[in-house]
């Protein structure tokens, strides 16, 4: 018996290192591993490769940092990135990482560049917004209550885009990078109604894509109107000239017309004044 007993703790002892070993590992690599989720996740939502250079969680804090984060361009595209971003800070509530919905109290993603490239009537912007999945009634309502998923649910109180630039390639008028205004949104999902990773994703890139396809609509005006200043200055400036030079010329012909009217209002008003002078001698 007592043999016995010493055999149960012994496979009990082993149990328990067994268990430590692996949430050793799982800790100490759990940075690689949220790394390679991402990757993976955000490359088969987006269809295309993203790469993430590196993760740190610090679980005590309830606070993670991705930093360098990057979107490649789609085939046919002759720019290397489609978007990329210096630093993505996450800090979680700590009360929610062990329920079925994890909340994120707030995203800061800083250092945003993407590269809007134009070929031919279309952009690299909207293919990758035609790529994303159309959430359809049944995705629309994943949430907490879905026991059948085996995907970690989230939720994200806020989220912030600052810093946020993009560069505007086109195939005729070369290139042009300007700032856009900073991206807030709030109550993406809630504790009460978790997303999938995939939808999340879609959640945080379509607002960033939508000011990107507005930003890339000025700035090609923009480029538009430069271009044709180039192209036509030096002539819009000769009709400019010319048109001030009549402009003038009119002006002086309507001064020396008013000059002469003036002069012979004061001759007639003289001779009117010479004639009432010499009825008044004749009076007396």
């Amino acid at each position: 018996m007592k043999k016995f007993g010493k055999i149960i703790l012994s496979l009990l002892a082993i149990l328990v290192l067994v268990i430590a070993v692996a949430l050793w590992y799982v800790f100490s690599n759990l940075n690689e591993i949220v790394k390679e989720i991402v990757e993976k996740e955000g490359s088969a939502v987006l269809q295309t490769p993203v790469s993430l250079n590196h993760v740190d969680i610090k679980l005590m804090d309830a606070r993670a940092t991705l930093g360098q984060f990057s979107i490649k361009n789609y085939p046919g595209f002759s720019e290397k990135n489609l978007a990329g971003f210096d630093d993505i800070t996450v800090a979680m509530d700590p009360a929610t990482l062990e329920g079925k919905v994890i909340v994120l109290d707030e995203i800061v993603i800083d250092g945003v560049n993407v590269v809007a490239e134009q070929k031919g009537k279309s952009t690299n912007i909207q293919t990758l917004l035609d790529k994303l999945p159309k959430s359809d009634s049944a995705d629309s309502e994943t949430s907490a209550d879905s026991s059948t998923s085996e995907e970690p649910l989230l939720a994200i109180n806020k989220l912030r885009f600052t810093n946020n630039s993009l560069k505007f390639v086109t195939e005729k008028w070369g290139s042009k990078t300007l700032k856009m205004p900073d991206i807030v949104q709030n109550n993406i999902g809630s504790a009460s109604h978790g997303l999938t990773p995939k939808q999340v994703t879609e959640a945080i890139i379509k607002p960033l894509l939508e000011q990107a396809k507005k930003s890339v609509k000025d700035a090609a005006e923009q480029m538009a109107r430069e271009h044709l200043e180039d192209q036509y200055g030096e002539q819009i400036d000769d009709a400019k000239k010319q048109l001030k030079d009549k402009q003038d010329e009119l002006q002086a012909d309507a001064d020396a017309k008013q000059a002469e009217l003036e002069a012979q209002a004061k001759d007639k008003q003289k001779d009117m004044e010479d004639q009432a002078k010499d009825k008044l001698k004749k009076l007396f």
